[in-house]
């Protein structure tokens, strides 16, 4: 059996197909929360005053790494903060790890940042695309 990730159209066929149709709305989309709540996210941002959020101390400027909107890391170094915040939310048991870049990162620093977590976190699969979000250098969905 494989995973929805390992799927590729040449493996579709009608019978898969057509027992997927077959399948009441009400189960599909029970099927769909339910892989839903497996998946954890990951947002970067960078604070705009000091202050103290879900116990963790954060300066003006300082990136924040947040999971599932509650902040769990904070510091100045974008690996440090990202590694923090994808260990709380299982990175080391990821299975694919979605990288979506921000507005502001440029395309090459977004590729390199997706090199250096596919390294560091080497089971999972890692993805790098343009998210385009305007307040969050990175969000990044554990799957």
């Amino acid at each position: 059996q494989k995973t929805a990730y390992e799927i590729r159209n040449c493996d579709w066929s009608s019978d898969v197909c057509s027992s997927d149709l077959a399948r009441e709305p009400v189960a599909v989309a029970a099927a769909m929360e339910s892989a839903l709540g497996s998946v954890r996210t990951v947002e970067v941002t960078r604070a705009t005053r000091d202050v103290e959020i879900d116990g963790v101390n954060v300066r003006t400027g300082d990136l924040l790494g947040l999971v599932d909107d509650t902040v769990v890391t904070a510091g100045t170094d974008l690996f440090t903060v990202v590694t923090g915040a994808l260990d709380v939310a299982g990175g080391a048991a990821a299975e694919l790890l979605t990288v979506y870049r921000g507005a502001e990162v440029p395309e090459v620093d977004g590729a390199a940042f997706g090199q250096t977590l596919a390294a560091t976190y080497s089971r999972a699969s890692v993805e790098v695309v343009f998210g385009g979000q305007p307040h969050y250098d990175y969000v990044i969905s554990v799957e």
